[in-house]
């Protein structure tokens, strides 16, 4: 284990968007599903709205920015590379809160309250796909 900690921000490239954009604009597609449901998998015409969406109308740069106005950071723990956000409370004697997510998961599961709308009197709120959110009071 190493008691490094470095800090981290998201930063993708030009080039690795326009990579990814011209990806997207050269994929390949099967035949639509046979069926008018689900019950064949994700169907073709959704993944196909999902991939024009993403090549055509996704904002990277603006998710870039909101998932950057939090300090970030990376360590390694037991081997394993961790990410994770250390936000202090606005409050003096606030108790330390630690929040986690599994995978596969990201941090925007819990976007309903946010780091800055926070309390000092977190109360924890029911299971949410076995995992715990929190709620304020």
């Amino acid at each position: 284990m190493s008691d490094a900690i470095s800090p981290f921000r998201i930063e993708a490239s030009d080039a690795d968007l326009q990579d990814l954009k011209d990806r997207l604009h050269a994929t390949r597609w099967p035949e639509a599903e046979l069926v008018g449901d689900w019950s064949q998998g994700i169907p073709l015409s959704y993944t196909q709205e999902v991939c024009r969406y993403w090549a055509d109308s996704y904002d990277w740069r603006s998710r870039e920015t909101s998932l950057n106005r939090f300090p970030q950071f990376r360590t390694e723990i037991d081997g394993l590379g961790i990410h994770f956000l250390h936000i202090r409370s606005p409050h003096e004697n606030a108790l330390p809160l630690i929040m986690t997510h599994g995978w596969p998961g990201s941090r925007s599961e819990s976007r309903g309250g946010g780091p800055t709308r926070w309390s000092t009197s977190a109360t924890p709120a029911p299971p949410i796909r076995d995992r715990w959110a929190w709620t304020t009071t």
